[in-house]
C-alpha cells in the first residue's frame, strides 16, 4: 500500500483505518514530511522481506542507482539456515546446510586449524565470489 504525505496529512485508501496519533507516529518514525511517499507492506516477515528486498531493487534500477563500474563486496556472516515451511509443516534448509557455526562458538573451530569450510559466502555486486562450501 502507498500513503502520499502532504500538507494536510496522509493521502491513501489507508487513512480511515489509522488514528491521527498513529499517523503522526508513523510520520515521525519514517522521517516522513509532505511530499514523500510511504509504501507500506504487512505480512509474514519471510514474504515482507521478500516483496521490500524486490522493491529496493526496482527502486535502484529505475533511479538509475546501479553502475556497473561499482563494485560491492559484502561478506555474509548471519544469515538463516532453517526457516520453517508452513505448506510441509516442518524445517527446511535455505541456505547451504553446513555452514559456520556462531561466533560464541567457534574460538575452538579456528583455535584447531580443522576448518574444511568456513561456510560465509563473499559476493561481489550480488554474484558469489568466495562460495561457503568451498571455503
Amino acid at each position: 500500500m502507498n500513503v502520499k504525505i502532504t500538507a494536510d496529512g496522509w493521502q491513501s485508501s489507508l487513512d480511515k483505518f489509522f488514528k491521527k496519533e498513529d499517523k503522526a507516529a508513523v510520520n515521525q518514525r519514517t522521517g516522513a514530511s509532505p511530499g514523500d511517499l510511504l509504501l507500506i507492506v504487512a505480512d509474514k516477515a519471510s514474504v515482507v522481506n521478500s516483496c521490500l528486498g524486490m522493491l529496493r531493487l526496482e527502486l535502484a534500477k529505475r533511479l538509475n542507482l546501479l553502475k556497473k563500474e561499482d563494485y560491492a563486496l559484502v561478506w555474509v556472516t548471519k544469515f538463516p539456515l532453517l526457516e520453517y515451511n508452513e505448506e510441509e509443516g516442518r524445517l527446511e534448509s535455505v541456505h547451504h546446510p553446513f555452514t559456520i557455526p556462531p561466533r560464541r562458538r567457534t574460538s575452538l573451530f579456528f583455535r584447531t586449524n580443522r576448518r574444511k569450510s568456513g561456510q560465509e559466502p563473499m559476493t561481489l555486486s550480488s554474484t558469489e565470489a568466495r562460495s561457503a562450501a568451498g571455503a
